[in-house]
């Protein structure tokens, strides 16, 4: 799964598209350095329990790793 990670000032999201299409995301508000907070979660209903929300987690934590978040 391409997930996408697309932002913005003081935001974010992970997302996975298909064909143009949101099909998941992860979004975050990031009001200072150093700091980020997840306020919304969605997974399309044909990709739920496949493991999607988890791999957007597991790029938000790498994201926020290399980045001292």
């Amino acid at each position: 799964m391409d997930v996408k990670h697309v932002t913005g000032t003081g935001e974010g999201a992970f997302v996975v598209e298909r064909d143009g299409q949101r099909i998941a995301e992860m979004t975050y508000t990031a009001p200072d350095a150093g700091r980020a907070t997840v306020d919304h979660t969605w997974v399309s209903d044909e990709l739920r329990g496949q493991g999607v929300a988890r791999e957007l987690l597991d790029a938000l934590v790498a994201w926020a790793r290399a980045d001292g978040v």
